[in-house]
């Protein structure tokens, strides 16, 4: 009998220790992970405000170069609305030592930034978020942003470490906040990467721009090379150079673009054949969701803005070479539900 007993086990179960060091344990990590969900709510709002001060860095050095006076040497401050904020900028125009040229460089930051940069900077004085330099001259290049860091690593760091939990009730309520914002979090760095490549698809297709009207689909007319009409001013069609080839396929370099708003969503269509026919219809690429508005305004060369291309002036021409007239800038404005109005300024080459 005794033998029996000694090979009776007890029931199942955890002593009082072993579920404290369970919940210690998992206190732990739920700390953690909470930090980490902090840092990348963080990043994906550093990107977003240093995407927006890129932005009007280079807007403004654009419209410094489309102006028509020349401007001074010397160190220029303002503010600009943008995004539904305020912002500041510093522009500083001086000589770098060849003929005929100026730099341009310009610092943007939010109007209520506290922050400083390292002490041997030399615009210590001013919080700069987004920096850009252009030049101002008889031969210029497009206004030429830093390139920014967009590693989680650029983003400041969010205050303490993972801490400490203060229990097992906390930590439990910790997780379950920590799982319920995780894929918010991941929508907002998606969107910020969304808008971003956006910005970048409008630049990279204006500024390569190229004077080649394409054929109608029916009849024998022609579009022109760039086409936005102002009754339908949330659609607009170009020609751009520079289509990359890598597997030597039997095509142009050039492609037929068409942006267009279709259902708060902003789609980007190419055709694989300049002149195209009613068939094969266009490849369509969704870009952005939850936009109210896209409008665009065109420079023609007096540098004064039109709501569509061809300007109106243009309805009755000698020839046809107003089919190959290209804007010396486009202004492209987007109203997003979640950003405010974003607006960019793109100078046309040639």
């Amino acid at each position: 009998m005794n033998s029996t007993r000694r090979n009776r086990r007890s029931p199942g179960g955890f002593t009082l220790i072993e579920v404290m060091i369970a919940l210690f344990v998992i206190a732990l990590g739920v700390g953690a992970l909470l930090a980490t969900l902090a840092s990348s709510a963080d990043s994906a709002a550093y990107l977003r405000e240093k995407s927006l001060a890129e932005w009007i860095a280079l807007n403004r050095i654009s419209e410094v170069r489309l102006g028509n006076s020349r401007p001074s040497a010397g160190t220029t401050r303002g503010t600009v609305e943008y995004a539904g904020r305020t912002w500041r900028w510093q522009q500083t125009l001086n000589d770098p030592g060849i003929a005929g040229i100026l730099r341009l460089d310009v610092m943007v930051a939010p109007q209520d930034a506290d922050a400083r940069p390292a002490a041997d900077d030399a615009n210590a004085e001013f919080p700069a978020l987004g920096r850009a330099i252009g030049f101002i001259g008889t031969a210029v290049a497009p206004a030429l942003g830093n390139i920014p860091d967009w590693s989680p690593a650029a983003a400041p760091s969010p205050p303490g470490g993972a801490g400490t939990p203060g229990g097992a009730v906390m930590a439990f309520e910790a997780m379950q906040q920590a799982l319920n914002n995780r894929e918010r979090v991941r929508a907002a760095e998606l969107r910020v990467q969304a808008v971003q490549n956006t910005m970048r698809s409008f630049v990279q297709d204006f500024s390569q721009l190229t004077p080649r009207p394409v054929r109608e689909p029916l009849g024998s007319e022609y579009q022109p090379a760039v086409l936005a009409r102002t009754t339908t001013s949330t659609e607009v069609s170009l020609t751009r150079g520079g289509w990359m080839n890598p597997a030597a396929l039997s095509r142009s370099t050039l492609q037929r673009v068409r942006y267009a708003l279709r259902e708060g969503k902003l789609y980007r269509d190419y055709w694989m054949v300049l002149d195209a026919q009613l068939e094969p219809q266009p490849q369509s690429k969704e870009l952005l969701s939850g936009v109210k508005s896209f409008r665009l305004r065109f420079m023609n060369d007096g540098r004064n803005w039109q709501d569509g291309w061809p300007p109106p002036s243009l309805s009755n021409p000698p020839d046809e070479s107003w089919l190959r007239w290209r804007p010396i800038a486009v202004e492209v404005t987007l109203e997003l539900d979640d950003w405010g109005t974003l607006t960019r300024l793109i100078e046309v080459p040639g």
